[in-house]
This record gives structure tokens, C-alpha cells and sequence, in this order.
């Protein structure tokens, strides 16, 4: 009885565990790929800003 219990229980065991570390995974794969997007966002948008405030005459030819 016992051991058609624990042959039972297990699977299950393995089944929550596999469960939780694919959750775990897909968290840390989405968290550094939010980290990562915000990071180049963030550098993207000061390289823009201080070409803009650095080149703004040569910008202003540009544009004319």
C-alpha cells in the first residue's frame, strides 16, 4: 500500500518540481530581458540627447 503510494506521490512530486523551476525560468528569462530592453532604451535615449545638446547647430543645418 505504501509503496503504490509513494509510486503515486511522486511522479506528482516531480511534476510540482519541474513545474516550479520552469516558472522560475521563464521569471528570469522575462526579468533580464526587461532589464536588458530598459537598459538599451535608457542608453539609446542619452546617446540621442547628448548628440541632440552636443550637434544642435549642426542638427539645425541638417534640418533646414
Amino acid at each position: 500500500m505504501r509503496d503504490s503510494a509513494s509510486g503515486h506521490l511522486l511522479p506528482r512530486l516531480v511534476f510540482v518540481l519541474v513545474g516550479v523551476v520552469v516558472v522560475v525560468v521563464v521569471v528570469v528569462v522575462i526579468f533580464v530581458f526587461v532589464v536588458v530592453v530598459v537598459f538599451v532604451v535608457v542608453l539609446v535615449f542619452v546617446v540621442v540627447v547628448v548628440e541632440v545638446e552636443v550637434a544642435k547647430p549642426k542638427a539645425a543645418c541638417y534640418y533646414i
